[in-house]
């Protein structure tokens, strides 16, 4: 099965939040600085759970899922990007590889061993609850990736098409991440730099204060 990976995305895993199937619970976009919790690891956990319109607010702080918020599409357009699925139209050959790569990052909810899908809540542009699936599937004997943005998908839809339906939730936070190496190393050597520098004015200074030659007595 053809593979495509993404300078951008890197898998970790955080052993504080619940597990993936894959081992990996974490996707960092280093291109945004955003990480990912994989849809599984949330999976059947419900809206009004996770923001406590139940009664428990599962983002703040001693939280099951602390720091996390739920992405939205504009978020989510950047993971696409990131994964090499941006200005490929969805529902094509082409789009496979790519789709499959990334449902192997974030998760998969369903048919994992044969093709695949992630499917989970998310919030629209103008913050309305709603769902996103991808899907790596295939129809007529080729292999597509697929695309559903802001449809109400019910059980009959996936239904028709074999899948369980297995919910999770596109949760998102920000991470900071680390500088690359050289950034160091230039830092670190700028302020050796400043501070030979300084020394050696200190230096000059003090010798200029010796040698002065002292006032008469008057």
């Amino acid at each position: 099965m053809p593979q495509v990976s993404s300078a951008a995305l890197i898998k970790i895993d955080d052993p504080s939040l619940p597990a993936s199937g894959d081992g990996f619970n974490i996707t960092r976009d280093t291109s945004t600085g955003v990480e990912w919790l994989d849809v599984d690891a949330s999976a059947g956990r419900t809206y009004d759970d996770l923001t406590g319109v139940d009664g428990t607010n599962e983002f703040i702080a001693g939280g099951d899922f602390a720091g996390f918020r739920y992405a939205t599409f504009s978020d989510y357009s950047s993971l696409l990007m990131s994964g090499g699925i941006g200005g490929i139209s969805f529902f094509t050959i082409a789009s496979y590889p790519y789709v499959r790569a990334l449902i192997d990052y974030t998760g998969c909810s369903g048919n994992c061993a044969n093709y695949g899908y992630s499917l989970g809540t998310i919030l629209d542009n103008s913050q309305a609850v709603t769902e996103v699936i991808i899907e790596a599937l295939v129809s007529q004997g080729y292999n597509f990736g697929r695309g559903n943005y802001g449809v109400s998908l019910t059980p009959d839809t996936l239904n028709t098409t074999g899948y369980p339906v297995v919910r999770g939730n596109w949760l998102a936070r920000s991470s900071v991440v680390p500088l690359p190496g050289a950034i160091w190393l230039f830092g670190f050597g700028l302020f050796a730099l400043l501070w030979l520098a300084k020394k050696e004015q200190g230096q000059i200074q003090f010798s200029v204060h010796q040698t002065k030659p002292a006032r008469s007595a008057t």
